[in-house]
């Protein structure tokens, strides 16, 4: 057995790589490391499934670049802990959303090659009789088609600002509520993959008019931003659950305005023809479970890392 000089640096030398690499690790707050394990998991898939991906080369590259920002900025907040510092790392991931999405839906056919919309028509119908994705907007007037659109656009909005205007005095609440978010994000971002459905999005030209502001402008941001391809459930009525029990957390007098928020981002989901009924009613189902178990799950884990 070696002893000595060497031996004696060499130990030192792994107990200071050691002592470093954790407080690396705990640099990076429980959002981080969600964020880090999802983009790994779906590089990996990405590697995987390379020959049936034909923009493989930029999924990975915008992957690794992200992992190493979130490094970065992670490294840069705990060593000079200023007010930029410290928003960006907190919010640096409702801005990542508007790639992480748009990624998912390329890849959501990396599994099962087609979409299962034929299943979820059949359930659609089953349940709910009729085809209302169709149904609802052609029964609604335009200034109705604008207001549904608008309570679609500003959801983007809410999902950062509700958060950021009371991130001053409950930051504790808003940690919990972005990584409550991120991981409803993650999981069923990964759910979109694993059962692919495009929704009636294709019938939008036909059934919705040009419109004046709120529908050209989603118009724009379905042809360039979120190309769909995840219907089912809908992400759009998971995520605006969270977003706006959290909200009624942050600021309980706008309880019910805010409730009537929700109510109109859920029924646009229909009435714009992005979503069938099944898809708003699993995703709110599924968001409000995600909402009760983020806060439980953000209490173990901060008390695991903690030890």
């Amino acid at each position: 057995m070696e002893s000595g000089p060497n031996s004696i640096r060499g130990m030192m030398y792994q107990k200071n790589a050691g002592s470093a690499l954790k407080q690396f690790g705990r640099s990076l707050n429980l959002t981080d490391k969600t964020l880090l394990l999802y983009l790994l998991s779906i590089t990996i898939l990405t590697v995987i499934r390379i020959t049936a991906l034909p923009g493989w080369k930029l999924q990975l590259a915008a992957n690794f670049l992200i992992f190493a920002a979130i490094f970065i900025l992670a490294l840069w907040d705990k060593r000079f802990h200023s007010r930029s510092s410290r928003f960006l790392h907190t919010f640096y991931p409702v801005f990542l959303l508007i790639w992480l999405y748009p990624q998912a839906c390329m890849l959501r056919h990396a599994i099962i090659a087609v979409d299962l919309d034929p299943t979820l028509l059949r359930w659609e119908l089953a349940l709910f009789g009729q085809e209302w994705y169709k149904l609802l907007p052609q029964r609604l007037n335009l200034f109705w088609l604008e207001f549904f659109h608008g309570a679609y656009f500003v959801y983007y909005i809410g999902l950062g600002l509700f958060a950021m205007l009371a991130n001053a005095r409950q930051p504790e609440q808003v940690r919990i509520y972005l990584f409550t978010l991120v991981a409803t994000m993650m999981i069923h971002q990964w759910f979109l993959i694993l059962f692919p459905a495009s929704g009636p999005v294709y019938l939008r030209a036909e059934l919705i008019p040009r419109g004046v502001v709120f529908i050209p402008l989603m118009n724009w941001i379905y042809a360039n931003l979120d190309r769909g391809g995840g219907a089912f459930p809908s992400l759009h009525a998971a995520a605006a659950v969270i977003m706006t029990f959290f909200a009624i957390r942050f600021f309980p007098r706008w309880k019910y305005p805010l409730l009537l928020f929700l109510a109109a981002i859920l029924t646009a989901t229909v009435a714009g023809s992005f979503h069938y009924v099944i898809d708003t009613v699993a995703g709110t189902v599924s968001g409000y479970i995600c909402y009760l178990a983020g806060p439980v799950l953000y209490a173990y884990f901060s008390g695991n890392d903690s030890q």
